[in-house]
């Protein structure tokens, strides 16, 4: 109890003195407890607190501001706050007195009065704000004041240093510091440490201790790394440079250097990165496999940074990523090849040995199917390939009939002599993985069978000497279609003397053939089929035999046509070896009193239109002159009747005038380059021009095919054509005789002739003329070129268009390789042939100038003004190839327009001088600004500052090659053509056709007055004019 009462009063004192304690302070003044270090140091461009705590006090308003040391005040205030019951504070800050405008915007309350806490910052701090600062607080009616002097110093800092240090693996790395200290800290510099930071803790390299500017001592023996492995170079109060040697992959690390002694701790921080070029440790290694199976080829390789793995097979890039294997899930025989690897990374590259794979396959006879039929003529041979791919080679056998015929060839000749040789013959070929075999049946084949003759179906006319020779198809066509017929006919003299056959081909769309037969004279008819192998036989028991009698006289002549009188005109057919009598094959006709005022009628008309065209046109030779008739005066033909009536008829324009003969020839032929007519058929017309028609025919025995018929084209004078004419078609002849096989240029087979007309034959191209190829590509008709075999593309590229120019450019390059001038070059003159190969052709104005390279224009004529250079329009008319380069920039803009009309809205005759004004066409939007450069190059005014044909071959090629940039883009073109004024214009050409039957002109007067060539009297304003 005692102890208890004890403890009783000793707390009960505690209480009372803590009591007394606290009321003690409650009434004690107020004072500070925590003031701001005097002086307080900043630093230039840094933040400064002026920090008070004092005693728990009710405060009422807080003052801070410049201190006025020698009034014991404040003087300018810069901040207050006041307090408010609720714990609420307003902050104000001074705005207007002058000595506060430099503190506007860097002074802030950061203090908090419920903690007794009063706080402002200021920043950044300038040189001007060293001064005295002070606080005066309101504690009721108690006022506390303190302040403190502020010394701004400058900051030391490092002005080199920090970042990122790389080095290569073996080599030294240098860390360079530079820094600027202020007064103080050169003063009070102590220490200089440069370490690293290792497993998150800082180890030190090099100790180095100073005083000021003068180095006490150095020690690099720290254990941490060799010490010779790294030195220093210093100056203790500006810079410290230290070089470690021998840098290793694990060197890579933080390295600092620490400065030791000044007001605030420095140091200063650089990452080392040690690099190491690849090296590959694990080279791909050839291998042989499979087709089909998975092929996995290594390319282990380190280095640092992680290499880059590019895979090549054959010096081709087939991947590239950080994936050491290139795998291929199912290899196939073109994965065949020499393979290696590359790695690489940012210091270095490496390359592997080369790894060879050898893919194995079984044979493959590359035939479409097993079974191949054959069909071969007894006479001729045949040579059976069995091209076969395999690897490991395969083992070849040829069986005939099942009996082993050959071995380890892939070829087998056989020669049919008799319809035994006639057997089925297998190739096999097979290795250790598998086997492939082929199976050829020789099928006999051969020349049609006979077309019989029909002498029944005669349709002779009233007057007795038409006669429409009819023969039926052959009951064999022999394994082939047929192609073509050979009509022969021949004069009886005396019913037995017999001379030699004539040969008319035509085509094997029909079996009659109009003849206009000569009076008092009998006639023999028989037919041949031909197919790819061969004529069919002539067989003399095979034949019609006409005969016409004697010519009726007119009233004008003073005879009465009667019935009597008519009987003479007798006209008997019979096929050889009928046993009927001669009565019951003749005809009788009785020509009437009518179709004698016909006949009189038609020989007026004739002899007008004979004296007009003498009158109209001197120097014409008469086409229907009877000297030139194929075999004599006993026969003439109406028209060669090449084809039945179709869409391309309209060229001909008045069928009989165009395709009459032509009178005595005016040029000679080439013995070595001719070909016989009878060897010739025209099939049908598919184009004009200027100079006559082009047909589309076919020749035996020249092209492809050496011993049948092979397409052609065929181009031949107008039937009433001039000497001049005609020489300039030959001139081309003789030109294309020159000229050695390109494949850019059109190809000469060989001349022909066909009563008296000029027959010049050159390869057949199935698209026509460019021109007319880009404008159908585009859903536009043109009709110069009326027969392509093949739809042309609509869905042409920038690069094919591109393609299309540089073909040109080449063919180009080797006609001025062979000193020829074309000096008509345009797209209609250009041909699209198999593969989109373009051809250059139509060389009727072309001039061979090996002599001087240069051609003088010295007579009026037609000139294709457009795409005539500008030298040979305003100057002295001379031609160089640099010419024709300007006639190349016009048709490359024809191709990227897909055929627009250049210079559109410009009359002709405005050209020249606009030329010679300095004027070129614009820039079509679509075309990019490269590809026009190569068009405006073309058009320099001086000659020998444009590009030669070679150059601009070159440059179209690599502008082809770039597969990322369309030159042309064929979105925004629209197959439009932009005028010089700036309208669309979507040109047509200009219509050389006429229509049978038509009265108003010519299909040739038309051709020569067409849209590209113009002569003094034309004066259509869109093409050309006469220079």
């Amino acid at each position: 109890m005692a102890n208890s009462g004890f403890l009783q009063v000793v707390f009960g004192l505690l209480w009372v003195t803590l009591f007394l304690k606290a009321f003690s302070d409650a009434t004690a003044s107020p004072k500070f407890t925590t003031k701001p270090n005097n002086p307080l140091v900043g630093f230039q461009g840094e933040a400064v607190n002026f920090t008070w705590e004092f005693s728990n006090h009710s405060i009422s308003k807080v003052y801070f501001g410049v201190y006025k040391r020698d009034w014991g005040t404040l003087g300018n205030t810069l901040i207050w706050i006041a307090s408010h019951k609720n714990g609420s504070v307003d902050v104000t800050v001074a705005k207007n007195e002058p000595d506060v405008k430099p503190y506007i915007g860097r002074m802030r309350w950061v203090g908090d009065l419920s903690q007794n806490k009063a706080a402002f910052e200021l920043s950044p701090l300038l040189s001007t704000d060293k001064k005295f600062y002070g606080i005066e607080v309101e504690f009721g009616p108690t006022t506390l004041s303190g302040f403190t002097e502020l010394d701004v110093k400058m900051l030391s800092n490092f002005t080199l240093g920090a970042g990122t240090l790389s080095v290569q693996r073996g080599q030294r790395a240098t860390f360079a510091w530079r820094y600027d200290l202020n007064k103080d800290d050169i003063q009070t510099l102590s220490s200089i440490t440069f370490g690293v930071y290792k497993n998150g803790e800082y180890k030190a390299l090099c100790l180095i201790k100073v005083k000021g500017k003068y180095v006490e001592s150095t020690n690099c023996s720290t254990g941490i790394r060799n010490p010779d492995a790294h030195h220093t170079v210093l100056e203790s109060t500006k810079q410290a440079t230290f070089v470690l040697s021998a840098i290793n992959l694990d060197d890579e690390a933080v390295y600092s250097i620490r400065l030791g002694g000044t007001l605030r701790n420095m140091e200063n921080k650089i990452l080392l990165i040690v690099t190491d070029p690849p090296k590959i440790t694990q080279p791909p290694k050839s291998t042989t496999i499979i087709e089909g199976k998975t092929l996995n080829l290594t390319c282990a390789a380190n280095g640092k940074p992680r290499p880059v793995i590019t895979w090549l097979k054959d010096s081709q890039v087939v991947q590239e990523n950080y994936t050491e294997q290139y795998v291929i899930r199912s290899t196939e025989r073109k994965d065949d090849g020499k393979y290696y690897c590359v790695a690489e990374n940012e210091v270095g590259k490496v390359t592997s040995g080369i790894a060879t794979v050898d893919v194995q396959y079984a044979p493959i006879i590359n035939i479409s199917s097993h079974l191949q039929i054959v069909r071969v003529p007894i006479g001729r041979g045949v040579l059976l390939r069995c091209p076969v791919s395999a690897n490991p080679e395969a083992k070849i056998e040829w069986l005939a009939n099942g009996i082993l015929e050959k071995r380890d060839t892939d070829e087998l000749y056989i020669f049919i002599s008799n319809s035994f040789d006639y057997a089925n013959y297998t190739c096999k070929a097979s290795n250790s993985i598998g086997k492939d075999y082929v199976t050829f049946v020789l099928q006999q084949v051969g020349p049609p069978s006979v077309p019989r003759v029909d002498c029944e179906k005669r349709e002779d006319s009233r007057v007795s000497r038409v006669a429409i020779f009819h023969w039926l198809e052959p009951k064999d066509d022999g394994g082939a279609p047929v192609l073509v017929y050979t009509v022969k006919h021949r004069i009886l003299k005396n019913n037995f003397m017999r001379g030699a056959w004539s040969n008319e081909n035509v085509t094997n769309t029909r079996t009659w053939y109009k003849f206009n037969l000569q009076w008092q004279t009998t006639f023999e008819f028989s037919v041949t089929a031909w197919n790819i192998y061969g004529e069919s036989k002539l067989d003399p028991d095979n034949s019609c035999i006409v005969t016409i009698g004697k010519e009726p006289k007119t009233e004008e002549e003073g005879s009465t046509l009667n019935p009597q009188a008519t009987k003479q005109v007798v006209a008997a057919a019979a096929r050889k070896g009928d046993t009927g009598s001669s009565s019951s094959a003749s005809v009788l006709v009785y020509v009437g009193p009518i179709i004698a005022l016909v006949v009189i009628v038609a020989v007026v008309a004739v002899l007008i239109h004979r004296r007009r065209r003498k009158r109209g046109k001197r120097g014409k030779r008469e086409w229907n002159d009877p000297r030139h008739f194929s075999f004599g005066e006993a026969l003439s033909l109406e028209g060669n009747v090449w084809g039945e009536a179709s869409a391309n008829d309209n060229l001909l324009g008045s069928r009989s005038r165009t395709q009459s003969m032509v009178g005595s020839p005016c040029y000679q032929m080439d013995p070595d380059w001719t070909i016989p007519r009878e060897k010739i058929c025209i099939l049908k017309v598919i184009g004009n021009g200027a100079f006559g028609l082009v047909y589309k025919g076919r020749v035996h025995g020249k092209g492809p095919n050496s011993v049948g018929w092979n397409l052609v084209a065929i181009k031949s004078p107008y039937a009433d054509a001039t000497d001049a004419e005609i020489r300039d078609l030959m001139k081309e002849f003789e030109l294309l005789k020159t000229l050695k096989p390109h494949p850019h240029v059109i190809r000469l087979l060989g001349c022909g002739e066909d009563e008296g007309r000029p027959l010049v034959v050159i390869e057949y191209v199935p698209f026509g003329d460019l021109l007319g190829y880009l404008r159908k590509s585009r859903g536009e008709n043109d009709d110069y070129y009326s027969d392509p075999e093949i739809k042309p593309n609509t869905n042409l590229s920038s690069q094919q268009l591109l393609r299309f120019g540089w073909h040109v450019a080449d063919g180009m390059a080797y006609l001025a390789s062979e000193k020829i001038i074309h000096r008509d070059l345009a797209a209609r003159n250009v041909l699209v042939g198999e593969g989109l190969s373009c051809k250059v052709t139509d060389f009727g104005m072309a001039k061979d100038v090996s002599n001087d390279d240069i051609y003088v224009r010295t007579t009026e004529g037609r000139l294709p003004v457009k795409w005539t250079a500008i030298e040979a329009l305003t100057g002295s008319g001379e031609y160089t190839t640099k010419s024709d380069v300007w006639s190349f920039g016009v048709v490359l803009y024809e191709i990227c327009t897909i055929g627009a009309e250049p210079y559109a809205g410009l009359n002709g005759k405005e050209i020249p001088q606009r030329l010679d004004d300095g004027y070129r066409m614009p820039r079509p939007g679509h075309v990019d600004p490269e590809l026009y450069d190569v068009m405006t190059s073309c058009w320099e005014s001086n000659p020998d500052d444009r590009p030669t044909f070679p150059e601009l071959k070159e440059t179209l090629i690599k502008l082809e090659e770039v597969q990322t940039r369309d030159y042309i883009n064929l979105s925004e073109c629209l197959y439009q053509n932009v005028k010089a004024n700036g309208q669309v214009r979507l040109p047509k050409r200009k219509s050389f056709l006429g229509s049978i039957g038509k009265a108003s002109g010519s299909s040739k007067e038309a051709a020569k007055g067409n849209a590209y060539h113009m002569g003094p009297e034309i004066s259509a304003s869109n093409v050309g004019t006469a220079v």
